[in-house]
């Protein structure tokens, strides 16, 4: 169970979070602002919500299934934490695409319980998956 939890954490969980990284280092270079609501300020953070949970979701419908009732839950909370994700991007980027103006501060504390609800929920069906 941990070497799965770890595989995932790293390969999956930090290793999305690069791109967030090199934006950062981007924009330090470029003497732009490093504030994190200019780096996530766009949904970015939100595509890695849902890279995240497509892995755990993945692994959890692989899973032993020992424990149908608890599986369900947290692949019903994935799911929807996934959904509601794709969609704020997707609303996100097309306000983008007609320069409406969006609010990046409310964008970035979304996406934060958005991610935060991601990780655990995606943690829980990766130890899920391996009782």
């Amino acid at each position: 169970m941990q070497k799965k939890l770890i595989l995932w954490s790293v390969y999956t969980v930090l290793i999305s979070i690069a791109p967030l990284v090199v934006s950062f280092l981007i924009r330090l270079t470029r003497g732009e602002s490093t504030a994190l609501s200019d780096i996530i300020g766009n949904g970015e953070l939100l595509l890695i919500t849902v890279a995240i949970l497509g892995a755990a979701i993945g692994e959890l419908l692989a899973g032993n299934h020992r424990y149908p009732e608890f599986e369900l839950i947290s692949g019903g909370i994935c799911i929807l934490t996934l959904l509601i994700s794709s969609l704020y991007f997707a609303d996100i980027s097309g306000a983008n695409a007609v320069e409406s103006r969006i609010n990046t501060f409310i964008v970035e504390k979304i996406s934060y319980w958005l991610f935060g609800s991601g990780l655990i929920s995606g943690a829980i069906s990766i130890i899920l998956s391996e009782l």
